[in-house]
């Protein structure tokens, strides 16, 4: 029988995606890695383009079959700046309206990727997608694996 993997001997990593000018990104797993998702913030900053903004999270498989859809609970308006936590077990969506908005939406408990799922995270409205600027970082737990 093979031996168990021990997540809490991994040191967690950030992988990001920060290019501007682009509310759709998708970050796909490497073909020789498992990813184990600790977190995933966004930062969505939208031009002043009138229209709302959502913003959604879709985990997928390497033929792009959707196994997973979190999706913003609030519209986000034009010439503003939200931010997104995505947390792997929490119970439930919620958002802060103090100084800057802030969204926390629910992934799967013990989220683990296996070679070449992605994840996109994206504005289904596409209001204004090649100027509106999301950015994406994600803390993960890589697994290096055998044949990939």
């Amino acid at each position: 029988m093979p031996e168990e993997f021990n997540w809490d001997e991994v040191l967690p990593e950030v992988v990001a995606d920060e290019a501007l000018n682009n509310s759709d990104k998708t970050i796909t797993v490497p073909a020789n890695e498992i990813w184990k998702i600790i977190w995933i913030h966004a930062e969505l900053i939208t031009t002043d383009v009138v229209g709302n903004r959502v913003l959604n999270a879709f985990i997928r498989d390497p033929t792009d079959d959707e196994i997973y859809r979190a999706r913003a609970t609030s519209a986000q308006a034009a010439s503003t700046t939200y931010y997104y936590e995505f947390i792997p077990g929490y119970s439930q969506n919620t958002q802060s309206t103090v100084e800057d908005v802030l969204l926390r939406l629910a992934l799967p408990p013990d989220t683990v990727l296996p070679p070449s799922f992605d994840i996109r995270i994206f504005d289904s409205s596409a209001v204004d997608p090649n100027a509106d600027d999301l950015i994406v970082q994600i803390m993960v737990k890589k697994r290096r694996v055998l044949g990939g």
